[in-house]
């Protein structure tokens, strides 16, 4: 295996993972869930083998479901997945085919692939513990402290943004426009550009429900 794919798949520790409700069971009080890489830390690993290295895109069919592509040296993996999701958004579920397509190239968790159940809260539509699991010991990488860090202002200001897009359907564009710019940006110049970009987004389509 060439070093670039060995730092591919090289193993994330728990705090570059999260746990994706798949489905609940019939009275609402329990979630399966599925442990995937956060995309943030898809992202990071990826631009770790330089920006012009990898690609990507997304492909909506119809408003139905979103295609997420990724190509490293020729090769390509995809993912499509139904955006007639009650639980997730849009950007999130656009996020969701990103990183699972990343799966194919053998970068994910290092979780055992099964069922895991866990208490569920129907109120805040969120699992109550995750699930108890042992993780490989893994060093420190700059995907876990972009993770660990606190958001600033300004990256708070533009998940309220992502946010507002997807419920004026405008999720799918939001995140090539976050994939476009590494996630949050690189740096705060870059982070202020991609909110600059978001909010045009939204005012042209608040000015097109206007005419």
């Amino acid at each position: 295996m060439s070093d670039l794919w060995q730092y591919l798949v090289a193993d994330f520790p728990q705090e570059a993972i999260e746990w994706r409700i798949v489905k609940l069971s019939e009275d609402n009080s329990q979630a399966m869930v599925r442990p995937q890489l956060y995309y943030q830390a898809v992202v990071d690993r990826l631009n770790g083998i330089g920006l012009r290295a990898w690609s990507n895109r997304f492909i909506a069919i119809a408003d139905r479901a979103i295609i997420a592509e990724i190509e490293i040296a020729k090769t390509v993996k995809s993912q499509i997945l139904s955006l007639d999701n009650p639980l997730l958004d849009s950007t999130i579920i656009a996020q969701d085919a990103f990183v699972q397509a990343a799966e194919g190239f053998g970068i994910k968790t290092n979780i055992e692939a099964k069922d895991y159940w866990v208490d569920y809260d129907p109120v805040t539509k969120t699992i109550i513990f995750e699930p108890e699991i042992a993780m490989k010991p893994t060093m420190p990488s700059k995907a876990v402290e972009n993770i660990k860090q606190d958001k600033s202002e300004t990256k708070e200001v533009i998940d309220r943004l992502v946010e507002r897009l997807g419920s004026e359907g405008l999720g799918l564009e939001a995140a090539k426009l976050l994939t476009e710019h590494g996630g949050y940006g690189d740096n705060s110049e870059s982070a202020k550009l991609l909110y600059g970009k978001l909010r045009s987004l939204l005012l042209a389509k608040t000015a097109a429900k206007e005419k």
